[in-house]
């Protein structure tokens, strides 16, 4: 009896290897696909959020971010190359505008490159599916064109508004539907992006609801009339300002008749280019309150190629990384520089996570300045010429340089602090890791007569360590002097800045025309 219970033991233990095996096989395919969004995610300390849910996705045309071998125009080994600017920025995932399926294998190969290398990098590709991937509208040839790149690595899909029109509004719904099976079958939290359903079709609604992980709202119109971005806020919260979403839950109203209930929204804004008669200055604060009002939100976010140093828009705008634009033949290769080589950066260590309190986002800390190449060490950093860094390609730029190319750059708005890449960087960071900005319900206030947009994000229940957020955009061309203790009923405490510039004492905020800040209140 014990020799035939050793038996089935032994045979017990074999079958839980082999499970064990096939379980860790399973696994690690998904894990390829679907690393954590950074390191140092945490989620709530109760549940881990999809990666997607809060995510800061960074649409890019390739022709137009990095020429890699001097013709002249963007390609995928391009963008390759600059992922570790992507990773210093902050982003989770790049949606990618590319050709038709029936491109030539170097596309396939440099697309598998970028896919396996973003990976290394913490980061997720998505291939935007445009008409233009296919011959035809038939819903038969949007999934092949899915599968296609699905095969190749991509983590996800985003069907634009252009697609969804191409397919008709009868075949819209199915398309959605097909393609969320079609993602069902791949490994690796592959996730499907939509944009929302135009007002009146109930079908193509629900279908969006049922089948999408984000759906994209209408972006936000800038403007520089406070009002008006206040009012804008106030349509696109609905009523789930006043309430803070659950982080294991999908966030939804109560739908009225015939509608469906909303999906995962993704943010964005227009482009402050299509705002008219506004001088420069005006500009520049247009560009620091969108930033701030996509991510000092709860919600998805997408932002454009250039949008995060204030690149002026346009179809066949490159990518401005230097004041030339232009690679010098004696510039180290973009992967040798300290910007582009996160492999050389330290980790911080990972805090240890309680159960009762949100989580410390660890951010992505980036090391020194790269030196250039003889330069003696000495306590004071050298200062280097931006046009000596790698620009936009080694050959002819495709057009003219825009007017404020000099000062619109990666290179320059990366050694200033003050800067709109830097207030991007430091807003990402914040919008991953602050509690109350992560899942914290929020407060519009109104202070239209001073035309200042004001909103403040809450602390989210059960986070005991969380402090009251507070968002300040000065519209105005006047200086903003304001006290908010009384207003929002806070206790002995003063405020402290986490992004932005102001003058803080006590609970009085001071804020320069045209600048922003975001701030904590602590006790």
């Amino acid at each position: 009896m014990r020799t035939c219970f050793l038996h089935l033991q032994s045979k017990n233990h074999r079958w839980l290897r082999r499970l064990s095996c096939l379980f860790l096989l399973a696994l690690g395919t998904a894990a390829s696909a679907q690393t954590l969004a950074r390191p140092g995610w945490a989620g709530s300390g109760v549940a881990i959020e999809p990666w997607w849910r809060r995510a800061v996705f960074y649409r890019i045309n390739p022709a137009n971010f990095q020429d890699s071998d001097g013709d002249g125009k963007g390609d995928l080994a391009g963008i390759t190359q600059r992922l570790g600017y992507l990773q210093s920025l902050g982003v989770d995932a790049i949606i990618l505008r590319l050709a038709p399926i029936s491109a030539s294998p170097e596309l396939q190969s440099g697309f598998e490159d970028l896919a396996r290398t973003a990976a290394e990098h913490k980061l997720r590709v998505l291939v935007e599916l445009t008409p233009s991937d296919a011959s035809g509208t038939s819903a038969e040839t949007y999934l092949n064109a899915a599968r296609f790149w699905l095969n190749q690595g991509a983590a996800g899909i985003d069907l634009n508004s252009a697609t969804l029109a191409a397919a008709g509004d009868e075949q819209a719904a199915a398309l959605v539907h097909s393609l969320h099976e079609l993602l069902r079958g791949f490994p690796g939290g592959r996730i499907l992006v939509a944009n929302a359903a135009p007002v009146g079709d109930p079908v193509l609604a629900k279908a969006l609801s049922q089948s999408v992980q984000l759906v994209a709202a209408k972006p936000l119109v800038a403007t520089t009339s406070a009002t008006a971005l206040r009012t804008e806020m106030e349509a696109a919260l609905g009523n789930e300002s006043a309430s803070p979403a659950p982080a294991h839950t999908t966030s939804r109203r109560h739908a009225r008749a015939h509608e469906a209930e909303p999906a995962n929204l993704l943010w964005s804004a227009s482009s402050v280019e299509e705002t008219p008669n506004i001088s420069a200055e005006q500009r520049l604060a247009l560009q620091r309150t969108m930033a701030m009002l996509l991510l000092a939100s709860r919600a998805a976010v997408v932002i454009d190629y250039g949008e995060e140093i204030g690149l002026h828009a346009g179809a066949d705008s490159p990518m401005q990384w230097t004041p030339k634009n232009v690679t010098p033949h004696a510039a180290a290769p973009i992967e040798r520089q300290a910007t582009v080589a996160p492999a050389d950066r330290p980790i911080p260590p990972k805090p240890k996570q309680q159960s009762n309190v949100y989580g410390a986002y660890v951010p992505y800390v980036p090391s020194a300045k790269a030196k250039p190449l003889g330069t003696p060490e000495t306590d004071t950093p050298a200062k280097v010429d931006p046009n000596t860094l790698p620009g936009f390609t080694s050959g002819t730029l495709p057009g003219s340089l825009n007017a404020d190319a000099a000062t619109v750059n990666v290179a320059v708005e990366d050694t200033d602090p003050h800067s709109l890449l830097n207030l991007y960087r430091k807003l990402i960071q914040l919008h991953h890791g602050n509690a109350s900005i992560h899942n914290g319900a929020e407060t519009l206030l109104k202070h239209d007569d001073l035309n200042a947009l004001l909103w403040v994000r809450h602390p989210p229940p059960g986070a005991t360590t969380a402090a009251t957020v507070v968002a300040l955009c000065n519209l105005s061309a006047k200086p903003l002097d304001i006290s908010l203790a009384e207003e929002l009923k806070l206790r002995a405490g003063t405020f402290h800045t986490l992004a932005g510039d102001a003058k803080i004492s006590g609970d009085r905020i001071s804020v320069a025309p045209g600048a922003v800040w975001l701030g904590e209140w602590r006790k």
